[in-house]
């Protein structure tokens, strides 16, 4: 492109500037190359979520995690790439999935929170009103080729965790 400018230039001194604004229109801010002309484009953004309970407290009751865990499962069903693992801890939650196309990682987190919520105060009325989430959270994006190995740590957090507190985990992730 740069050696096409070029060659516009040394022919055409005078009417550079107009060929090249036109050019540039054209390129760059036609209609044509709208966002609805990247409806095939193609994502692959692996997110590990650690979302912690309020206060970081052991508040995952041993009754709720089958109920967790089947909320996680429907979730990962329910997005396009059905793919996806997670370990729930008394404390917090890990959790890989490919970040869908139309979320944002926020509106991911805010789902997941939701979901969970919801379905802990329809399974458990009382005994969940008192539960929330922790409003920080850690993301950090994995790439394709240690995705494995990201899932492997992620399948071995209960090993992990008895040598390292959460607190520690989070320090070691920034927080």
């Amino acid at each position: 492109m740069i050696y096409f400018f070029n060659y516009i230039q040394l022919k055409y001194k005078r009417k550079f500037f107009i060929i090249s604004i036109f050019i540039f229109n054209h390129l760059f801010l036609n209609s044509n190359n709208s966002s609805a002309d990247m409806r095939n484009s193609h994502t692959e953004i692996w997110t590990h979520l650690v979302i912690s309970a309020k206060s970081y407290q052991p508040l995952f009751k041993k009754q709720w995690v089958d109920t967790i865990d089947e909320t996680l499962r429907d979730f990962i069903g329910s997005i396009p790439d059905h793919r996806g693992t997670f370990c729930i801890m008394p404390d917090h939650i890990h959790f890989l999935v490919k970040l869908p196309d139309d979320l944002s990682l926020n509106s991911l987190v805010d789902q997941v929170k939701s979901v969970i919520k919801t379905r802990l105060k329809e399974t458990f009325v009382e005994d969940a009103d008192n539960f929330d989430w922790e409003p920080h959270h850690h993301a950090h994006s994995v790439s394709l080729n240690r995705l494995s190995v990201e899932k492997s740590l992620i399948e071995r957090q209960l090993i992990k965790h008895k040598e390292m507190s959460l607190e520690e985990e989070l320090k070691f992730f920034g927080m």
